[in-house]
Order: C-alpha cells, then structure tokens, then sequence
C-alpha cells in the first residue's frame, strides 16, 4: 500500500491535523496494553460465527516462526563469548532443517475454509499442512510480517492478533 492509498482509506485532507510519531505509539501501547488486539480478533471471529462463515468443523493446526533480532555476542579481550542475552527474553532459538532462528513460533488453527480461530505462542502441536498455510503466507507476504515489531511477547501476540483478524476480514470463505 503506497502513502497515497493510506491518505485515500484514512480520508485524510490537507486541513487535517495528523498526529507525530510520537503520539501514535503512545496510543498503540495503550491499545496493546489493554489487549484491545485480542478483542478485535475475537470481535470479528465472533461476528463470522453468527453469520456462518465459521463452521464447527475440523480445526487444522500450524506454525510459522516470526524473526526477531538475534542476541549480541560481546567478547572480552581474548576473544571469548562471554554474554549472548538477548533484549527480547520472550523470543528463543529455534532449529528447523539444520538452520537456527530466533524468534517467536506461532501456532494457529483454522477451519478447512482457512479462516484462523485461534492463536497460540511458543507452544507444541500436531502439525497438519494444509489449508492452514494460507493464512501464514498472506500475513508475511502481503502483510509483510516477517519480523517483528516489537519487543516481548504479548506486544508481538497482541500484533499478530490484529494481523489474523485483518486477514480474517479479507478472507472470503469459498
């Protein structure tokens, strides 16, 4: 989406006030905070069940990992690793196909139409491939959500809750 589509949906004018950087942040911790993400998203689920877009059917489950930056490794004068913290505790290392990551695993169950239900973080579950991989390719390729936004997990799960109810609203069940 270009500035110009964002200034076009937002129907802002040339005489609007437009907030600094600043403020919006401030006004997005407090959204996070308030776990008001995680109430769109069970808004919206909640408004696609009354309208039958989400059946009682069978739930398939997934994961994708979602990158954060990695720890710094300081060295001390003879060139030994003596600190490899990272500043986002909630994040880990994570092996996939002889290759490390670091970041945070994100699970989600959808129904066979592909519309997410559910959200869990950094916990196990039978993995079904199927339709489910949809959502997790238009979140990081149309949202381009391949890192996150921020640091710690529940800033990340509250972002990943408006990213899965914006798909939601997207999603046109077939």
């Amino acid at each position: 989406m270009t500035e110009f589509h964002l200034v076009k949906f937002l129907d802002i004018t040339e005489d609007d006030i437009i907030p600094d950087e600043t403020t919006i942040c401030k006004f997005r911790n407090a959204l996070i905070k308030a776990n008001i993400f995680e109430a769109i998203f069970e808004e919206v689920k909640n408004k696609m069940i009354k309208k039958v877009l989400i059946l009682n059917e069978i739930i398939i489950v997934d994961a994708t990992l979602i990158h954060t930056s990695e720890p710094k490794r300081k060295r001390d004068d003879k060139g030994n690793i003596i600190t490899n913290k990272s500043i986002d505790k909630g994040a880990s290392c994570i092996s996939k196909r002889r290759y490390k990551y670091y970041g945070y695993k994100i699970y989600i169950t959808t129904d066979t139409k592909g519309i997410i239900k559910q959200i869990k973080n950094n916990k196990k579950f039978t993995k079904i491939r199927a339709i489910v991989e949809l959502p997790f390719a238009f979140i990081k390729r149309q949202m381009n959500y391949i890192q996150t936004k921020f640091i710690g997990l529940h800033k990340n799960s509250q972002c990943i809750y408006l990213f899965a109810a914006a798909y939601n609203l997207k999603r046109k069940p077939v």
